[in-house]
């Protein structure tokens, strides 16, 4: 039987192709094939830009399909999300139901993110959303056992804070930790939800193996988020050493000393959420971190971008 895996060089492809690896066969689609056993192609293209032989090839052993492959880079023109996050799923749905595979897709726990503004950020968020939200219609309308699971922020591996692209959080933690702490007029009580890539490929290769023992997926969708273990913008400022004052005990600056990119600011601003909004659900149940792994990972992450030492 085989596995095929999309997006196998991305922030979760990449930790989740040695754990499927360890006990079953893994195909790898990228449009450059430097993998063991990938296969040149591209989701942007009907068929995934296979040949006959290898299309069929891969169809006929074909058991499972996790779709990982996603443009996040909130630099894109709106059609590119489109081409690459809806049009992507509709053609890696259509391998699964032409092979009899189930499919697992990750999408986003920022569908319905609360976009504040109209900035180039927000609009680039908006976009992003919208051809995820269109994602995941395709996949729930599959006629093939499918199953839609959000993904939460990702933070680097818990213990290395390795991490194959940093993200939005690691630009934050970065600044934090120096002592300067962006304007972004988030309050300290404003939470957002971070998981270690580790914690969250653990559970994906469980659901890889559940599905392929036959799992009838219930509850659609599954959320791959911290839940409970979830992070205050004043909490990620204690790890990174500001006091009580607000102040960056590194280098004593002030909360406003530096402000990000105003596209990256509008992001962190939307990814934030008040204390009123209830936490994000949760398909973790003993994997979910506890606070007190969730502060040791981001130390871990902390110090990987090289803003703390020791």
């Amino acid at each position: 039987m085989t596995i095929l895996l999309t997006g196998a060089t991305g922030v979760i492809g990449s930790v989740l192709l040695p754990l499927l690896a360890r006990s079953h066969d893994v195909t790898v689609l990228a449009r450059n094939p430097l993998l063991p056993n990938a296969l040149c192609g591209d989701v942007t293209v009907p068929g995934l830009g296979l040949c006959a032989y290898e299309h069929t090839r891969l169809t006929d052993r074909l058991r499972l399909v996790v779709h990982a492959a996603a443009l996040t880079d909130f630099r894109r023109a709106p059609e590119e999300y489109h081409r690459v996050n809806t049009l992507g799923t509709r053609h890696v749905t259509e391998l699964a139901e032409h092979a009899g595979a189930a499919l697992i897709h990750l999408s986003t726990a920022a569908l319905d993110a609360p976009v504040r503004g109209t900035g180039t950020g927000d609009r680039m968020l908006l976009a992003y959303a919208a051809s995820k939200r269109r994602a995941e219609s395709v996949v729930r309308e599959a006629g093939c056992p499918a199953v839609n699971v959000r993904v939460g922020g990702v933070l680097g591996d818990s213990v290395t804070g390795r991490i194959a692209r940093p993200q939005a959080v690691h630009r934050l933690l970065r600044g934090l930790a120096a002592g300067r702490s962006p304007a972004l007029g988030i309050p300290d009580d404003h939470w957002i939800d971070l998981l270690p890539q580790d914690v969250l490929a653990r559970y994906l290769a469980d659901l890889a193996e559940q599905a392929l023992l036959g799992r009838e997926f219930l509850a659609e969708p599954l959320w791959a988020t911290a839940g409970p273990a979830r992070l205050t913008l004043g909490e990620l400022k204690s790890l990174c050493g500001w006091d009580a004052q607000g102040v960056g005990q590194v280098s004593g600056s002030r909360e406003g000393a530096e402000r990000p990119p105003t596209a990256l600011a509008q992001i962190l601003t939307s990814v934030f959420l008040p204390p009123s909004h209830p936490q994000l659900p949760t398909s973790l149940g003993t994997l979910v971190p506890s606070g007190e792994e969730m502060r040791a990972a981001v130390r871990a992450n902390i110090r990987r971008v090289g803003a703390l030492r020791g």
